[in-house]
């Protein structure tokens, strides 16, 4: 059996962790989960800037979202997320938190713009990997939709995050995990 580098490193990695006794645990084992762990690291770095603590009641359900639908697109796969009512309703769940957060949470008003288009690159991409509008956010939040729903890798979405967070005048919210 021929082992290629990248097969061989994975491979070396894990029985070294089993080795020394850990488990081992992968994340982001599939596009969809990459994806939403690097969109929570973009979110994470929202409430930073925001100054949100951790322990913030909307911090909390935003975060228990993303974790409830990562854990998700690892149990279920990405391969048919339409089809798959139980992860649509966890992406549906991020959708709701985002919304609840934007309507409670006390955004100055120079910051509106970067956190309503970073929000609205999050939206469009679970949109893209569920195959149609998630809900009505972009309504609710009164921005008109310039995005048409996009499955984005992991690169493109950090990729189109960048543009918006540099554009907006903060590059120290740029996420560079999703380009390597």
């Amino acid at each position: 059996m021929t082992l290629s580098r990248r097969e061989f490193h994975k491979s070396s990695i894990g029985l070294l962790a089993l080795a020394a006794g850990g488990s081992l645990t992968l994340t982001g084992c599939n596009p969809l989960s990459s994806y939403l762990e690097l969109a929570l690291g973009g979110v994470d770095s929202l409430f930073l800037l925001l100054n949100i603590p951790t322990t913030n009641p909307l911090r909390k359900d935003v975060d228990a979202a993303f974790g409830a639908a990562i854990a998700g697109a690892n149990k279920y796969g990405s391969d048919n997320v339409a089809g798959d009512s139980a992860l649509v309703s966890l992406l549906d769940g991020i959708d709701t938190a985002l919304q609840t957060f934007l309507a409670q949470a006390d955004i100055p008003s120079t910051l509106v713009t970067l956190i309503l288009s970073a929000v609205e690159i999050i939206i469009s991409t679970i949109e893209g990997w569920i195959g149609k509008p998630a809900s009505q956010l972009k309504a609710k939040m009164g921005v008109t939709a310039t995005s048409m729903p996009q499955k984005r890798s992991k690169r493109q979405f950090a990729e189109a995050w960048n543009a918006v967070v540099k554009i907006n005048g903060h590059p120290e919210l740029v996420l560079k995990g999703g380009l390597l």
